[in-house]
């Protein structure tokens, strides 16, 4: 078997090579640097100088900036300075120390505000990070004198001091399209979650129509395809996306998303994103079939997926508002499908406590909503006390669905 075992090695080293050559062909930048490494130790001073400054000029004619690109610029200079033979023609050039030194000062600026940018929407969520406003002053004292479009953006965004709400809100998105096109994709993609992050605040406030905002935001992201890591979508963003397009009543948008973007996924969740994406957009459109998304389920077995959860928990809500029709079975067949479920979720060592804990508390309040349904008189104290409770829960699927079907049942009828 050693035989074997030394030709699954050359093949792993073949493919690795394969995938740096692949990286060079991707990152020009590198494979320059490389060469002009290759001509500074073989003492080519003039092809090193001649490449050196085509690279540099390269680099300072892009649009944006972006850290990385500093870095090169930085490291183009220095090496210039450094080099023994062309360091007296540099003196007397364009003194390339003093460019080093004022990229580096750019790039380093720039991913520092990148960083405490994110840590500063992390202590508003959390509320750690004590030596956050500190770092912020120090930051801003640094970076008065380096002037780019992104900079200028962070400091509203870290250093703007109105009240939460939709002026603050409105504020920041038009400051953050007016330099839209000056910025760099990756400082576009933190800008427009920050924005949206501000924007689910105003939401969970009461803010009205604020989901209408969130999804052009959202639609921005998709247009200039900033929603997208390497062309792979993280599944809260999938669903948020499509949760504010049912919001904002685009069944259509919501169809043409699904289609395109559950496939960019990843591989393990492709298949029950697209299932559930097209039952929770038939649910909220009133078109729903519970068979239909029973079937699928069943095709999936008793994999466990973000996607199957939502699945298995929307069929329920669907066979619950089955019960409101004339003729429908009976409440024991929605109840017993509860514990199937429960059991399921119990099972599953390998999934997550906090999920197990939100999944079980969402199916109690089902089961607590579907025994207060019924021929009998309710208990308006009970659905009060329940009501109460659940708006408590910190974990829960489904929880503004819950809470309307409890406010139907505290009506008068």
């Amino acid at each position: 078997m050693g035989w074997l075992r030394n030709l699954f090695s050359a093949l792993s080293r073949q493919v690795e090579r394969f995938l740096q050559h692949q990286q060079l062909d991707q990152q020009p930048e590198l494979g320059e640097q490389l060469l002009l490494q290759c001509f500074r130790e073989r003492h080519q001073a003039n092809w090193f100088r001649k490449g050196s400054l085509q690279l540099i000029e390269r680099l300072r004619s892009r649009p944006t900036a972006d850290p990385e690109s500093l870095h090169w610029l930085s490291t183009c200079y220095e090496q210039l300075h450094r080099h023994p033979e062309l360091s007296q023609k540099q003196r007397a050039d364009s003194q390339a120390l003093d460019q080093a030194q004022a990229q580096l000062n750019r790039a380093s600026a720039l991913r520092q505000n990148r960083f405490l940018s994110e840590r500063h929407e992390r202590h508003k969520i959390l509320g750690d990070q004590d030596q956050l406003p500190e770092q912020l002053r120090a930051l801003d004292q640094w970076t008065q004198a380096i002037d780019l479009p992104a900079i200028t953006v962070y400091r509203l965004f870290l250093h703007e001091a109105s009240a939460p709400g939709r002026a603050r809100f409105e504020k920041l998105r038009q400051h953050y399209l007016d330099h839209l096109d000056a910025l760099h994709p990756t400082d576009q993609s933190i800008f427009l979650f920050l924005l949206l992050n501000e924007a689910a605040r105003l939401r969970l406030r009461g803010e009205p129509h604020i989901h209408r905002d969130i999804f052009a935001l959202f639609q921005l992201g998709l247009d200039r395809q900033l929603l997208l890591h390497h062309d792979r979508m993280s599944e809260v963003t999938f669903t948020n996306i499509l949760t504010m397009a049912q919001l904002s009543q685009a069944h259509d948008f919501a169809h043409d998303f699904i289609e395109t973007y559950a496939p960019k996924l990843a591989p393990q969740l492709r298949d029950d994103a697209h299932n559930w994406g097209r039952a929770f957009v038939a649910f909220h459109s009133h078109r729903a079939d519970p068979h239909e998304l029973e079937l699928t389920l069943h095709q999936r077995g008793n994999d466990l997926t973000t996607f199957s959860v939502r699945s298995r928990i929307l069929l329920l809500q669907m066979y619950f508002e089955e019960l409101r029709d004339p003729g429908a079975r009976d409440a024991n067949f929605l109840l017993a499908r509860c514990e199937a479920f429960a059991k399921l979720v119990r099972r599953k060592r390998s999934f997550p406590e906090k999920n197990r804990t939100a999944i079980l508390r969402t199916l109690r309040y089902l089961r607590k909503l579907v025994s207060l349904t019924g021929p009998l008189r309710v208990d308006q104290k009970e659905v009060a006390k329940v009501r109460a409770a659940l708006a408590e829960e910190p974990r829960l699927h489904a929880r503004d669905w819950l809470l309307e079907r409890l406010k139907e049942l505290g009506q008068p009828k």
